[in-house]
């Protein structure tokens, strides 16, 4: 089998930047620059370009940017400026849809940065500043809007919320492809709320990475709360109607090489938890040959989906595939948790569903794994499974393996899990359980902690108890 090779997350070593006494006390000074309108500054940009203060609360547009008491006021206006290696500084404060026309967005952005020159959006340091309005509001249908060929884009440290199908949306065309999308370090809340009946309307997601938009890197986000108002009444409508309604998920992608790791994911509405889709066939894309999405370290805690598990909604992770053509795929699912959901599954439906709408034996299995995740509750008969038996398997012989299914709370021991504490207690079973027999399994944990290989100690889920 194949290995994966995963990227450990950079961690910053500060006793190291610290250490060597003059070589320290330069260290420190080069983080300081002078900057228009401040004598001193942290410089915190994250590309080699201009770093910019935007003040949704006291900015004014007609100012520079280049300094904290000249910072602009709109998120709009900072789209029509900003280039590859330019840094956004955002504080405190919420930024809103102060513009009428375009798609009710709060930001439109078709502009792109390159690799190592990311256009970077992230909270000036301390700071906590929200994109998108609470209570949510129909007025924005968007916080985010990537198009027209927007790529190597980073959103780092802020807060999502409302917005009223997406808080942050990105489709691209064939004739302007973009990706490279990092959404890291960041709050989702409330995303989609302003939608309150199952009329059809497609999806009110967190995340929607459509067309034309592969590589993103989904990477420690904390989700609360996704997805419409639910109306209970929508349950009794037929699947025919009520099919749109229940694709509220929290990420939704389309496209190859997504990594979709170390977030939470707590009470989310009438989706999945992660929805990875085929290619969008009617915007001219074709399958590439081979691919890797890996969606590890995740937790998904016990949600509020109106068909939890049922396989068309609620589970916390699906992926659905189509292609005319032969493909090789790898899907590397590690080390998640699935907590049980609050309602009732219909059988034989995993916690990982995989639907294949692919004919005959295209699709090659040697590459998928399925590793190390855990599973509460009694209701779920699988850690990864898969619904269409016309098709061939989608794991090969010993690809799932090392899973803990179906153990009580008691059994898993979570130091606090009333309040979304996740970590292993001293007593879980889950502890030296997992497998490290293949190198794609992550090295590390969803707080970057390192995992015990060299001693063949790894435990399932989320967290290494250290």
């Amino acid at each position: 089998m194949t290995a994966i090779a995963i990227p450990r997350p950079p961690a910053i070593n500060w006793p190291g930047i610290l250490a060597g006494g003059l070589i320290g006390l330069l260290g420190l000074w080069l983080m300081f620059t002078l900057k228009a309108g401040n004598l001193f500054q942290i410089d915190v940009s994250s590309g080699s370009g201009n770093t910019y203060y935007l003040n949704c609360v006291t900015g004014n547009d007609s100012n520079s940017g280049l300094s904290e008491a000249l910072a602009w006021l709109s998120l709009e206006h900072t789209s029509n400026v900003v280039v590859g290696g330019d840094t956004v500084l955002i504080q405190n404060g919420v930024c809103s849809r102060l513009t009428s026309g375009g798609v009710g967005q709060v930001m439109s952005l078709n502009r792109s940065g390159s690799a190592g020159n990311f256009i970077t959006y992230k909270n000036f340091p301390g700071h906590s500043p929200q994109i998108g309005t609470t209570p949510p509001t129909l007025n924005e249908s968007y916080g985010i809007f990537l198009h027209g060929g927007a790529s190597f884009i980073r959103f780092e440290g802020l807060t999502f919320a409302g917005s009223n199908f997406a808080c942050i949306f990105a489709q691209n065309v064939a004739s302007n492809a973009g990706g490279n999308i990092e959404i890291v370090n960041n709050t989702f809340t409330q995303c989609g709320k302003a939608w309150t009946d199952c009329t059809p309307s497609g999806g009110h997601d967190a995340i929607f990475m459509g067309a034309w938009m592969d590589g993103s890197l989904i990477e420690n986000n904390t989700f609360l709360d996704t997805g419409r108002v639910p109306d209970l009444s929508c349950n009794s409508l037929p699947q025919s109607q009520n099919h749109n309604w229940r694709h509220d998920h929290v990420i939704y992608v389309k496209g190859i090489n997504h990594i979709i790791r170390n977030n939470l994911f707590l009470r989310y509405c009438c989706g999945y938890g992660i929805k990875i889709d085929g290619y969008s066939t009617s915007l001219g894309e074709v399958l590439a040959p081979n691919f890797t999405h890996v969606i590890d370290n995740n937790t998904f805690g016990p949600n509020t989906s109106q068909q939890p598990y049922d396989g068309r909604s609620g589970n916390p992770v699906h992926t659905f595939n189509s292609s005319p053509a032969s493909f090789d795929g790898s899907y590397l699912f590690a080390n998640n948790i699935c907590l049980e959901p609050s309602l009732p599954a219909s059988p034989n439906k995993g916690c990982i569903l995989t639907h294949s709408g692919l004919g005959g034996s295209l699709f090659d299995t040697t590459h998928n794994e399925c590793r190390n995740n855990i599973s509460t509750g009694t209701i779920t008969d699988e850690i990864c499974s898969e619904t269409n038996v016309n098709v061939a398997p989608m794991y090969s012989t010993g690809a799932v393996v090392n899973n803990t299914l179906n153990r009580t709370l008691a059994e898993m021991d979570f130091v606090d899990e009333p309040n979304d504490d996740y970590h292993l207690g001293a007593t879980s079973i889950a502890i030296n359980f997992g497998s490290s027999t293949l190198l794609s399994v992550p090295d590390f944990d969803i707080e970057n902690l390192p995992r015990d290989f060299a001693g063949n100690n790894v435990d399932d889920g989320a967290y290494e108890r250290q």
